[in-house]
């Protein structure tokens, strides 16, 4: 086999160098209700499964909260919650949630409705992530202040989150209720209601290869010419990637049957689950494979064993090339699809090739 070595020392190249580092761990992305994982989109409710927490049933069923947006609306609910219990006098209630995230968000929007009835007994209202705050409300029991929220997060508010899990926190202080006053009745609700969208776009980069986009070489008819090296991948954020897939291609020109197997690439997590496509002596292979977790500023490489045999028709003063290309596509959106690809040409020179191209060809 002849193959394109990067130096003396016998390393063998082609697509570029770089270590591998172990990716994040097993969350089941494709598991989460309130993510829809083929978008990267998460909306996280006011729902039975909040700490210190219980669904208020309201007196009259036109205060019932609505149905979450589509398509939310068949794998989440929305409900009013308080503490366990509602007391007449003044009332400090804080629930939470835990829930995972692949990161920053790229976007989001809080929306929030303390109670129902004017005015609402409440002093104030804090929505944190993690212990930081995303969104708050003064006192709504004046009457001057709107007794809910409708807004997107702010670029400080959504470096709150992380990846993995998260804690969404709620709190909310309750004036005193006039004596005799029940915590719910036909005209009043006491408690909360709350939407949080999420939507998360990483920048999924294929790392320019240290060897260009071309290399030359010198082979003869029968030959095969043998592509090793290492492909590099790195996350620029703001978000991590849930998952994913890379999609690598090898296709050889006139003169040129490829050689791979699934094995070409020699894959680690997060990277897992290749097939290939046109497997054997072919004019092209396609490889896939999947990958999961790839959080912010990840770096990834894997490495490449790939060939091409010449034809015994392959002329002496002829020139033909051994192509590779690969790309990383995540589930959902991206905030710069224009580096998440990369390709490399091998030109092959008979040994006669005049081609200036040729030149340097080893």
């Amino acid at each position: 086999m002849r193959r394109v070595f990067l130096a003396a020392a016998g390393v063998a190249v082609v697509l570029g160098l770089a270590s591998s580092s172990s990716g994040a761990g097993g969350t089941n992305w494709k598991s989460l209700k309130y993510m829809i994982y083929e978008i990267q989109d998460e909306l996280i409710t006011t729902d039975g499964s909040w700490e210190n927490a219980r669904i208020v049933v309201p007196s009259q069923p036109g205060l019932k909260p609505p149905l979450p947006p589509p398509p939310w609306d068949t794998r989440v609910k929305l409900a009013w919650l308080w503490a366990p219990r509602c007391l007449s006098g003044e009332q400090t209630v804080s629930i939470s949630k835990t829930f995972q995230a692949p990161g920053h968000p790229f976007s989001g929007n809080l929306y929030l409705q303390l109670g129902i009835g004017f005015p609402p007994p409440f002093r104030s209202l804090s929505v944190l992530v993690n212990g930081r705050s995303i969104g708050r409300l003064g006192n709504v029991s004046t009457g001057k202040v709107s007794p809910s929220i409708s807004a997107p997060l702010t670029p400080e508010a959504r470096t709150a989150f992380h990846y993995g899990f998260n804690k969404l926190t709620i709190r909310a202080d309750k004036i005193a209720l006039k004596k005799g006053e029940a915590c719910n009745n036909r005209n009043r609700l006491i408690g909360i209601g709350s939407m949080l969208a999420l939507r998360f776009e990483p920048d999924l980069e294929a790392v320019p290869s240290d060897k260009g986009r071309e290399q030359a070489v010198r082979s003869e008819a029968g030959k095969v010419v043998g592509a090793l090296g290492n492909i590099r991948f790195v996350n620029n954020g703001p978000s991590g990637s849930a998952g994913g897939k890379l999609i690598f291609r090898i296709t050889g020109s006139s003169f040129v049957e490829t050689a791979w197997t699934p094995a070409t690439l020699q894959v680690t997590p997060p990277f897992h689950d290749c097939t290939g496509q046109g497997s054997g002596v072919a004019v092209q292979g396609t490889i896939t494979c999947e990958y999961s977790n790839f959080p912010t500023g990840l770096k990834e490489s894997i490495f490449v064993i790939a060939a091409g045999r010449l034809t015994p028709n392959f002329p002496p003063d002829a020139t033909t090339r051994l192509d590779v290309d690969w790309q990383i596509v995540p589930a959902g959106y991206e905030t710069n699809a224009a580096n998440d690809s990369y390709s490399h040409k091998f030109l092959i020179c008979g040994p006669r090739a005049k081609d200036p191209a040729c030149a340097n060809a080893k």
